[in-house]
Formats: structure tokens, C-alpha cells, sequence
């Protein structure tokens, strides 16, 4: 009992609800105690933050639904304490030390462990091996463990007792002892805590129901740690456990492999080491697997220049064949622009020579065409044509003013 009972938890469980909720939530006894008396008088959450605030002291939407379900768990754990004292005293096994450490379990499941020996329970295997004599052989296995278990069993062999032979008075004590172990607080406390931090859920799936279980395909092969699983992980898991397809197992061996995560890619790079020790071109595959690989799109290959004529006049030659353009293109070469302004752009003839073309006023060109001075004139009228076509009009003339 001592690794249950705590100074701390009996200590809380002295003070009264009101005073537990208040200093868990940092608020004043009296606001808990208003809020509590609203909530009892049948008034809603919403209601009490909104129009009750000079009563709690503004207490917010969050504060009272928090204040709310403490309220009903800590209720709740207060009636649980009082059955079990109330059971355990008239089985006459109530004791100080049981009844202080039953006052101080702060949580439910502390206070069922510690109910669990004296719960009224059906006739059990131990309780079998109890009724034919094996208790002793189980406490002289616990008690030293230099015993040999099959010498110190058969002196408990007994047919007409119900054991047969060695192998049934070891199950028997066997059972004895788990039930014990089964049912000590503390144990069962530390227990729970290791193996919640410690313990790694294994999924595989059942040989030859592959393809039946498709649909739970995520969970063929995964170890997650089973702390670190979602509730509807944890649901699908269980419902394909009971549909046939995967088998679940509870591995708290701490040299256990690394956990393999759901939905892991496939294709993440296999560590040097792995590669090299499972192949014998292992440090090859491992190479190419950790360098980072990059995939090139090639693109048309741009037109080469044309070569330029030495002074022999040959043309240097290439260094890659590449198709013939010139036909279907004319080549351009731009030439530097001199310092007068110019610029030219000409075909290359058949020697890589920029055929000669006569220069622009490239000033003349921005400025755009002049107009003239003088008035345009109509077209001339053709005199052949009949008379019954209609007479042009002869524009009025421009005076020299004007002009």
C-alpha cells in the first residue's frame, strides 16, 4: 500500500469539491461555489456566461464547461470511494493503511485497483489450484527462486487432488501467482505507465487474406508506438482484428526493431551500412541511392552559328554533327553597331561574308515621311469613258496664302 498511498493525494482528498475545482481552474472558492449552485438549479452553460457573470465573477464559456465535467467526475469518484469502503469493511478486511490509501486515489482507475482483491469475483483457475493444495508450492517458487520448478512441483503431484502430473501443480501455482501480481496497485499502476511509454503496437496481416483485406492494406506490416496512436488508427486496427484479416500483438521489449510507421514511402533511400551488409554490390546501390538524382529533359539543340572562314578560307570544323538549318532558314549575323548609329542585319552569303548593302538614315527614318508642300492632285479623268458617267469634281484650288 505504501506505493499508493501519497501525503499529497490524502491530503486533496480532504478538501471539498469546491476547493479541489477552484484550484485546479486559479479561480476563487466562492466563484466555483456560485457557479455550482446555478449548474444544480438546472441552469445551462451558455445561460450562466452570459447572464450570470456578476454571480461567478465572469467566468467564460471555457471555465464552466471545464468546471462542469470536474464537477461530475469528481462526484462521480466520491460515490465509487464510499461503495468501496462501505464492501471492503463488511468483508471485515478493511485496515488503516486500505482505507487512507482508498481517500487519497485521485483517479478512478487508482481506486479500482485498489478495490480489484476484494472485488466478489466468479471461481477463478487460481482459486482451483488453491482448493487442491498448490498455494505452497507457489509461495516456495516466489519466495526463492533457486528452486528447481519440476523437483519442487512433484512433491504436489496427486491424482486424486486433481494433479495429475508436474506440468498441471506448475499451471496451477502458475495461476496463483498472477492473480496476486494481478491484483497489487501499485504494480499494476507501474506496469500500465511502462507500457503505455514503452510499449510498441505490432500489425501484420493474416497469411493468405491479402487480397480479402485490401481495404486494411495501411496496416500489413506497421509497429507504431502505442502512445502515439490516433483513436481511429486504433479503431480500424481493432475492427480488422475482428473481421479475420490483421493480428495485433503488444511488444515491450525495449531492443524491439525501430517502429515502422503507416503509410511510410516506399521509396525513402536505404542507409549505407543496410545496403552493404545485405549485398555484395551493396556499396554501389548505396551510392546511388544517396546521391541525389536528378533527371535532365533535353531540349532542342539551338543552331550553331556558322563557322567563320579562316584566312586560307576553309571553315573551322564542328564539334558535334547537327542538322543543317541553312536551308530551312536564312542565318543572320549581327554585326557590332558602328559609331555613326548604324546597324545591319544581312543574310550570310555561301563564304560567311555579309554581303554588302547600302547604309539608311536612321535619323531621316524616325523622323518619318515629309509632307509636301504641294496640293495633291486628283487623277486625271479618262476622257474615253462615256458620257453618261458622273462628272468628277474638281477640288478647289489652294491660294498662295494658304500655302
Amino acid at each position: 500500500m505504501g506505493g499508493v498511498f501519497s501525503r499529497k493525494g490524502f491530503l486533496e482528498s480532504m478538501q471539498t469539491v469546491d476547493q479541489r475545482i477552484a484550484k485546479e481552474l486559479g479561480v476563487r472558492e466562492e466563484q466555483v461555489t456560485a457557479a455550482i449552485r446555478l449548474l444544480d438549479e438546472g441552469a445551462t452553460v451558455p445561460f450562466v456566461a452570459r447572464y450570470r457573470k456578476e454571480a461567478t465573477g465572469a467566468l467564460d464559456d471555457t471555465q464552466l464547461r471545464r468546471l462542469q465535467e470536474r464537477l461530475r467526475y469528481l462526484r462521480e469518484l466520491d460515490e465509487r470511494r464510499e461503495v468501496v469502503l462501505r464492501t471492503v469493511q463488511e468483508q471485515g478486511k478493511l485496515t488503516p493503511e486500505l482505507e487512507a490509501a482508498v481517500k487519497a486515489a485521485e483517479t478512478k482507475v487508482a481506486l479500482e485497483d485498489l478495490y480489484l482483491p476484494f472485488k466478489p469475483k466468479r471461481r477463478t483457475k487460481a482459486q482451483i489450484a488453491r482448493e487442491h493444495g498448490l498455494e505452497p508450492l507457489a509461495r516456495s517458487l516466489f519466495e526463492n527462486p533457486e528452486l528447481v520448478p519440476e523437483e519442487a512441483a512433484a512433491a504436489y503431484v496427486d491424482v486424486e487432488k486433481g494433479v495429475p502430473d508436474i506440468s498441471a501443480a506448475l499451471d496451477g501455482a502458475r495461476h496463483i501467482l498472477m492473480e496476486e501480481f494481478s491484483e497489487k496497485a501499485d504494480l499494476v499502476g507501474s506496469l500500465r505507465e511502462y507500457v503505455w511509454e514503452k510499449g510498441i503496437l505490432r500489425s501484420r496481416v493474416v497469411a493468405g487474406k491479402e487480397d480479402a483485406g485490401v481495404k486494411y492494406a495501411d496496416y500489413f506490416d506497421v509497429d507504431q508506438p502505442l502512445k502515439n496512436i490516433p483513436s481511429h488508427r486504433a479503431l480500424a486496427l481493432f475492427r480488422g482484428r475482428r473481421e479475420g484479416f490483421l493480428k495485433l500483438a503488444l511488444v515491450v521489449d525495449p531492443a524491439a526493431e525501430p517502429p515502422r510507421r503507416p503509410h511510410a514511402d516506399k521509396s525513402v533511400p536505404v542507409p549505407e551500412e543496410k545496403q552493404a551488409a545485405g549485398s555484395p554490390a551493396g556499396s554501389a546501390s548505396a551510392a546511388q541511392l544517396t546521391e541525389p538524382q536528378t533527371i535532365a529533359l533535353r531540349a532542342p539543340a539551338p543552331a550553331e552559328p556558322p563557322s567563320v572562314a579562316s584566312a586560307e578560307g576553309e571553315a573551322a570544323p564542328a564539334a558535334e554533327p547537327t542538322p543543317d538549318l541553312t536551308a530551312q532558314a536564312p542565318q543572320t549575323v549581327e554585326t557590332p553597331v558602328p559609331a555613326t548609329g548604324e546597324a545591319s542585319s544581312e543574310p550570310v552569303d555561301g563564304q560567311g561574308v555579309p554581303a554588302p548593302e547600302p547604309t539608311t538614315d536612321l535619323a531621316a527614318e524616325a523622323q518619318g515621311p515629309v509632307a509636301s508642300e504641294e496640293p495633291v492632285q486628283p487623277p486625271a479623268t479618262n476622257s474615253a469613258a462615256p458620257t453618261e458617267s458622273p462628272a468628277v469634281t474638281e477640288p478647289p484650288a489652294v491660294s498662295e496664302s494658304s500655302a
